[in-house]
């Protein structure tokens, strides 16, 4: 079975080629999620490797899902 790439627009999908089916067919959509820009490729020309590697690794802790990091904080203090 083909694959059609559909657009959304106006509240309705449209094939974005034509697509040579029989009338009423039953047909059966998975959307796949948005690719999200990686750090390097938002960030300036230029930056510092070092301070890439730092955005790197806070954009890996803001999608971590952990809303409320100091939520145990008071477990550990003496």
């Amino acid at each position: 079975m083909k694959s059609i790439q559909p657009v959304y627009e106006n509240d309705v999908f449209r094939p974005s080629e034509p697509a040579r089916l029989p009338q009423n067919p039953p047909v059966v959509s998975e959307p796949t999620p948005e690719k999200k820009p990686t750090v390097r490729e938002l960030a300036p020309k230029g930056i510092p490797e070092g301070l890439l590697r730092i955005y790197e690794v806070m954009a890996e802790r803001f999608d971590s899902g952990q809303n409320d990091v100091a939520e145990r904080h008071n477990e550990h203090q003496p």
